[in-house]
């Protein structure tokens, strides 16, 4: 099969023109996804040896062609939906084997999130874990990456499937094919009804997006390939606040919590401050929950911005 321009059109995502050429050892070992892509029905993924894996996600069906586009091997997945379900692909960085992470609709009774990994050659399952929601630790899930950090809710560890859910921190090895590490972080799922016919599920913790820019007064985005990288967490009780946790993405340290934040995180910003000091910059709710929830709009005359120095560890202006 020939990839083009036109091919691309009509909804196939061309990740790297460099991976139909090189080999595995000429790969880049994190290569990003493209989020303006991320919609297409068809994903296309080229592979090194030729050829691609295809993916169809609102079919549910993934498939592996040669370069001549004759199918080599096929699976079904949870198919996406456009509002409410996805499934996400991400490949080794030795392209031999296949990640599957599958969000369910959390507004259904029972709502079953899946994460699966598959081998390249013959797209069978090689294990299938019950690590809940999960969801990259920073930015977009990759295209391709050697060891994935996620965060992942409603999460069990692989060596005990009775251990209560939970929000963890996950390390997957990919080019190893193996949970590297499950580091519980507290916080669970509830049934909720929203109406006499409405059931669905809602969390008493959630993560807060972390923006990236250079400079702090800048808003330009950018990306940092620093190790360690802030995940804020917003706790929905009255009585918990949020956290900022430090968390090492090339490593499978334990999350190193760095500060309880006095209120409900709302925005979080990593920049380099005029003094060329790395800081997370945190905008704070300070009503209640129950203040929250009868008007859950952003309201100026209670927020408040903490910083934090990165490098230091420590708040340095609240």
């Amino acid at each position: 099969m020939k990839f083009t321009c036109r091919s691309a059109i009509l909804g196939l995502v061309w990740l790297s023109p460099v991976l139909s050429a090189a080999g595995p050892q000429d790969v880049p070992r994190d290569i990003p996804r493209d989020p303006k892509g991320s919609r297409a029905p068809v994903l296309s993924y080229p592979l090194p040896e030729g050829g691609a894996l295809q993916h169809a996600q609102y079919l549910g069906r993934v498939r592996r062609v040669d370069a001549n586009g004759k199918e080599m091997a096929k699976a079904k997945v949870p198919a996406a939906k456009i509002m409410a379900r996805s499934t996400t692909l991400v490949l080794s960085s030795d392209f031999a084997r296949v990640l599957m992470l599958h969000g369910a609709d959390d507004t259904k009774f029972g709502a079953k999130h899946r994460v699966a990994l598959l081998e390249m050659t013959q797209l069978k399952t090689m294990w299938e874990l019950p690590l809940g929601d999960c969801q990259a630790v920073r930015g977009d899930l990759p295209a391709v990456t050697a060891r994935l950090a996620l965060l992942c809710y409603h999460s069990q560890p692989p060596q005990d499937a009775r251990r209560k859910p939970t929000l963890a921190l996950v390390t997957i090895d990919l080019d190893r094919g193996e949970v590297a590490s499950w580091h519980p972080l507290g916080g669970e799922r509830h049934g909720t009804w929203f109406g006499p016919m409405f059931f669905g599920w809602t969390y008493d913790v959630n993560s807060v997006p972390v923006r990236q820019t250079r400079t702090c007064d800048s808003s330009d985005e950018t990306t940092s390939d620093q190790a360690e990288f802030p995940l804020v967490l917003n706790r929905k009780s009255e009585t918990a606040k949020g956290e900022v946790w430090l968390v090492n993405t090339q490593r499978v340290d334990p999350p190193r919590r760095l500060a309880v934040i006095s209120g409900h995180p709302r925005s979080a910003l990593v920049c380099m401050s005029a003094t060329g000091v790395p800081t997370l910059q945190v905008s704070v709710d300070l009503r209640t929950t129950k203040e929250i929830n009868a008007a859950p709009g952003l309201t100026p005359a209670f927020l408040r911005v903490e910083t934090f120095d990165l490098a230091a560890g420590k708040l340095i202006v609240q």
